[in-house]
C-alpha cells in the first residue's frame, strides 16, 4: 500500500541523509507545553516550538527494501519508524523539519545512527523529560527521551563529556550538538 505524502516531503526525501535531524513541531496540548516550556529556558531557539527530535536513517525494511526511517524516543521508548508513516500521522497534528548535516559531520551519520540501533528498545524517560522543566538532564542510556537520543547517537563521534547537558528540541540544530545546520526545509 502507497502512503501518501505531502509534495515538499517528495522533494525532499531523495536528499536526506542517514544522521540528518527531524524535528516535529506540534499543535497538541502536551507538544505545546513542553515546546512552551523548552522555549522559556532555551539558551539558543533556533528551532523554536520544536517538542519531538529523531534521526534519519536509511535501511532495508523487512521485505528488503531500503526505506527511510527515523530513529526516535517515544512515549513506549526508542523505537525505528517509517518516516511517510510518521508525516501522514502528524501532518493534522504539526509540522516536520529536515535539518542537514554540516559538511564536516556527513560522513559520521551511519556511524550516529548506528550508535542509536544499539539502544533500540530502551524505556522512555519520563523522569529527565519532567525534570527539563526546571534544569537541563545530562547523558544516560539506561532510559532516554527523544532529544537526549538523538545527542547520544552523537556523543563518542563528537566527543561529549558524560555530564553533557542534552540540548532540548529547540536547541538541536544550529550550536546546540554542533552537527547540524541552522535552517531547515519543512516537510509537511
Amino acid at each position: 500500500m502507497k502512503i501518501a505524502t505531502p509534495k515538499t516531503y517528495q522533494k525532499y526525501r531523495d536528499q536526506i541523509k542517514t544522521g540528518d535531524l527531524i524535528l516535529f513541531k506540534a499543535r497538541d496540548p502536551i507538544s505545546r507545553l513542553i515546546s512552551w516550556k523548552t522555549n522559556k529556558l532555551a539558551t539558543n531557539q533556533d528551532s523554536k516550538d520544536a517538542a519531538h527530535a529523531a534521526m534519519a536513517c536509511w535501511s532495508a525494511g523487512p521485505t528488503g527494501t531500503v526505506r527511510l526511517w527515523i530513529l526516535e524516543s517515544v512515549l513506549f521508548g526508542t523505537t525505528k519508524s517509517y518516516l511517510s508513516n510518521r508525516i501522514t500521522w502528524y501532518m493534522p497534528h504539526g509540522d516536520i523539519w529536515w535539518f542537514k548535516m554540516l559538511p564536516e559531520w556527513q560522513r559520521r551519520g551511519a556511524e550516529a545512527a548506528e550508535s542509536l540501533h544499539d539502544l533500540i528498545g530502551r524505556y522512555y524517560d519520563f523522569q529527565d523529560l519532567l525534570l527539563q522543566a526546571f534544569k537541563r538532564a545530562t547523558l544516560d542510556p539506561t532510559r532516554i527521551y527523544c532529544s537526549e537520543y538523538v545527542t547520544l547517537g552523537w556523543k563518542d563521534i563528537v566527543g561529549l563529556p558524560d555530564d553533557f547537558k542534552v540540548p532540548y528540541p529547540c536547541e538541536m540544530n544550529g550550536d546546540g550538538l554542533g552537527v547540524y545546520e541552522k535552517r531547515g526545509e519543512k516537510l509537511t
